[in-house]
């Protein structure tokens, strides 16, 4: 762990810090400056944990109908405040920056996917889609389950896993529907951008390759393959 500076009177001690809001904050909705007082404590990794959200979020962030500008966060999992423009903002899964009839609003794509009503047109307006705020993180299941996947990035692979994130916030299947999840590919570098997933955005975590054979069974020969996946998954636990 490391200290943490919230403000001038209070600091504590936590395993990673970001700057604003902290959500599962259970003293307020005060901004954390997260300046670093000291070094960090030398000691193995900790295993992640759900976000526990604080007792004021239910009071004092926005709901999907109202202007999210100036709590600069959302009640509902999953969701993130974003901004229309200067003053306005609304609590969404995703968002589409300089569209006009931005069609990914949550009520609007519970309707249809591509409303062209009044209400989805949103005035007219193009949307800057700035980021206001922390994402609401969706609770775990019990057992929890972590789902890792490996795939080639420059494949038919890419095509499928962006198929999956294009479900919006309603995920039945694959590992989007895990408490924890990662993508690992090898043949592409570190934190290439595959969509916005119920945490955010997903990018592709990367391991080393080995080279494939054809085994006498006539199978293909990629234990060394997975081993480094394997590694490279424990490396980032």
């Amino acid at each position: 762990h490391t200290c943490f500076q919230k403000n001038t009177t209070l600091a504590k001690c936590l395993h990673t810090c970001a700057k604003g809001i902290h959500l599962d904050d259970p003293d307020n909705w005060k901004v954390w400056t997260c300046k670093q007082l000291g070094g960090r404590t030398p000691g193995p990794i900790l295993t992640p944990r759900p976000q526990k959200l604080a007792s004021w979020v239910k009071d004092h962030c926005s709901d999907l109908y109202e202007n999210c500008a100036s709590s600069k966060c959302c009640k509902d999992e999953k969701m993130q405040c974003f901004e229309q423009h200067p003053g306005h903002a609304w609590c969404l899964y995703k968002c589409l920056s300089n569209h006009m009839k931005f069609s990914h609003h949550h009520q609007c794509a519970r309707e249809a996917k591509a409303n062209t009503s009044e209400e989805c047109k949103y005035n007219n307006k193009t949307w800057t889609c700035r980021e206001l705020g922390p994402r609401t993180l969706p609770s775990w299941g019990w057992p929890s389950l972590f789902c890792a996947h490996v795939m080639r990035f420059h494949s038919y692979e890419v095509g499928i896993v962006k198929l999956q994130l294009q479900q919006d916030e309603t995920f039945r299947g694959g590992i989007f529907a895990c408490d924890q999840y990662a993508i690992y590919a090898s043949d592409t570098p570190r934190g290439s951008f595959l969509g916005m997933g119920p945490y955010g955005p997903v990018r592709t975590r990367w391991f080393r390759s080995a080279p494939v054979w054809i085994s006498q069974d006539n199978t293909a020969a990629n234990t060394l393959l997975f081993m480094n996946f394997w590694e490279a998954v424990r490396w980032d636990l």
